[in-house]
């Protein structure tokens, strides 16, 4: 089964994920880690098999979306990542838009729209997940 992956350390936003994702891909597995170093280890044990989709919030105590972001762009396995953040600021979604496996910047909460909006990228870039 496919995967998609929500990273978030907020509990009520990871609540809001997995239900949006599910209802938006329901022939995925979705996966939620709520410790940003969780994910970094996953990211690491999985680093040849990465899941489809791939949901990072920026602002995460001990590994920030921006980490993860670094590590997943030096993989050789092309990923898609979605950020999912807080953040308002033109700055944050200027950098995070200079990485290549970005497929996209939402601001929060996570709705069925944004859903949507992942899924027409991903088609658009002739990508199946």
């Amino acid at each position: 089964m496919k995967e998609i992956l929500a990273v978030d350390d907020n509990v009520v936003d990871n609540l809001i994920n997995e239900i949006v994702l599910k209802r938006a891909f329901p022939d995925h597995k979705v996966i939620v880690i709520s410790d940003s170093s969780e994910a970094l280890s996953y990211f690491k044990t999985n680093r040849t098999k990465l899941p489809s989709l791939i949901v990072l919030d920026i602002n995460m105590p001990v590994v920030s979306g921006w980490d993860l972001l670094e590590e997943l762009s030096s993989y050789d396995q092309e990923t898609n990542v979605f950020m999912l953040t807080s953040s308002i600021f033109k700055e944050d979604e200027k950098r995070a838009r200079t990485y290549s496996c970005l497929k996209g910047y939402f601001v929060k909460p996570l709705d069925e729209a944004s859903a949507e909006q992942m899924r027409q990228v991903l088609d658009a870039n002739k990508q199946t997940i």
